[in-house]
């Protein structure tokens, strides 16, 4: 009987170490070490193990499907590799910089350059690691290189070697055009190279009839900035910062702008009808309208409201009357002669008129339809609020006005640019969100 009983705890202790052993954390772990050991294969198979388990901490996804992306790179599946990085990046991978990198890598190997040079550059932009930046900044010369963009392909590789000095590939590739005129020109345009953000020497080659394009659009903006609401509304500190600046930054993009400031309701609804007169009276398929607002914002029923600095609501229907629709800003714009609007509310903050929260108002803003040629983007996702910043700038014109500043970006990557480092300087905390309807490309700023 004792043997008996012997043989039972030995099978139990046997069993709890194999369900360890087996469970998804172990396994996540165990092709972590495979990963580290070159071992891409078993990686592979462990997170294929990881991922099909409903028990597993999903947290790790994004990480786990970096690891399978780059496995899945070095076992030469190409297409693989692709989409385990893209559902990385998606996913908010740590190693945003890397996965850029590799997924640049799937792309060269399946003869996509366009895709790739995407790629490097996403890598460039995420800068974290020295090494990284510096081996994309060689791949992406290598890209243009093999187009015949001698220049542009010299100064990458100059790059990647200021990025880090023992990246061999950049400096023999450097040294090859060492005693060219295309190096000696290079060298002789450094200092002022010194005074151009990073950003700048990451950017894409545009088509020159989009260059023409653009030195002819009819640019018109309209940005409110409401900051000194009365007390029992809350005074906001960033949004009139956020709206001069803005304003300064649209005009260096050839934009006309209109500049509000502690706007009341009737001066918005003149500067809304002013914007609209504008884009009607101008060139067809050639003008754009862009509107930016900054304050309080809030939803009631479904619909968004902007609150002027003299909004007075003790009962929640006083909302319909004493705040700004969104839409009725969207609405103009769209019967115009406007090829592209853009609509802009950095407004996600907490909703300042308690009474109409138990009456149909929720939280942060409700999603928008883009109507039809039309780009709208909010600080934050439907429901969600963002604080107001503690510097300057709130975090998400922050980001807004560093993405507007580098060239040859377009709409789409500029605030998927913005999305990607707002949600990494709050710690994931604030996710920024936008709806597209547009036809054709947009460029803030083409050089």
């Amino acid at each position: 009987m004792k043997s008996f009983s012997v043989i039972i705890l030995l099978f139990a202790f046997f069993s709890v170490q194999a369900q360890i052993e087996l469970s998804p954390n172990k396994q996540y772990e165990a092709a972590v070490a495979r990963f580290k050991d070159g071992d891409y294969k078993g990686c592979e198979e462990a997170l294929a193990k990881f991922m099909g388990s409903p028990l597993r901490n999903k947290s790790y996804d994004a990480q786990a499907n970096y690891y399978r992306g780059v496995s899945q790179y070095h076992l030469g599946n190409a297409n693989m590799a692709i989409s385990y990085l893209r559902t990385a990046i998606y996913g908010g991978v740590y190693e945003r910089d890397n996965a850029n990198l590799f997924l640049g890598l799937a792309f060269l190997a399946n003869g996509n350059k366009d895709e790739a040079e995407k790629a490097f550059t996403a890598a460039i932009a995420n800068e974290r690691k020295a090494e990284t930046v510096s081996e994309a900044y060689y791949q992406r010369g290598l890209v243009k290189e093999g187009r015949g963009s001698t220049d542009a392909a010299v100064v990458d590789f100059k790059a990647a070697l200021d990025k880090n000095g023992q990246n061999q590939n950049a400096q023999s590739k450097y040294a090859q055009y060492a005693n060219t005129g295309v190096a000696a020109n290079r060298g002789k345009e450094n200092e002022s190279d010194k005074a151009i953000p990073t950003q700048v020497l990451t950017t894409q080659t545009v088509d020159k009839s989009l260059f023409e394009a653009y030195k002819e659009e009819k640019r018109y903006a309209l940005v409110v900035g409401n900051s000194n609401y009365p007390k029992e509304i809350g005074v906001l500190k960033n949004p009139v910062n956020d709206a001069k600046d803005i304003a300064a930054e649209l005009r260096k993009c050839n934009f006309e702008v209109d500049l509000l400031i502690d706007a009341t309701h009737r001066q918005l609804e003149i500067a809304a009808n002013n914007l609209f007169k504008k884009l009607s009276e101008g060139p067809k398929g050639q003008t754009v309208g862009l509107f930016f607002f900054a304050g309080h914002g809030l939803q009631f029923e479904g619909v968004n409201y902007l609150v002027p600095i003299d909004a007075s609501i003790t009962t929640p229907t006083d909302v319909v009357y004493a705040c700004y629709p969104a839409d009725k800003i969207l609405g103009k714009m769209e019967f115009s002669n406007s090829r592209m609007n853009i609509v802009i509310l950095d407004a996600c903050r907490n909703n300042p008129f308690p009474a109409t929260t138990r009456s149909g108002a929720g939280q942060g803003l409700a999603q928008v339809r883009a109507a039809k040629g039309a780009y709208v983007a909010f600080a934050t996702a439907p429901g969600s609020v963002a604080s107001d910043g503690s510097g300057r700038n709130g975090l998400y014109t922050q980001e807004l006005l560093k993405a507007m500043r580098v060239p040859n970006l377009t709409i789409e990557q500029m605030f998927k640019q913005v999305r990607q480092n707002v949600s990494e300087l709050s710690g994931g905390k604030q996710n920024t969100w936008d709806n597209s309807n547009i036809v054709g490309e947009f460029f803030f700023k083409i050089q």
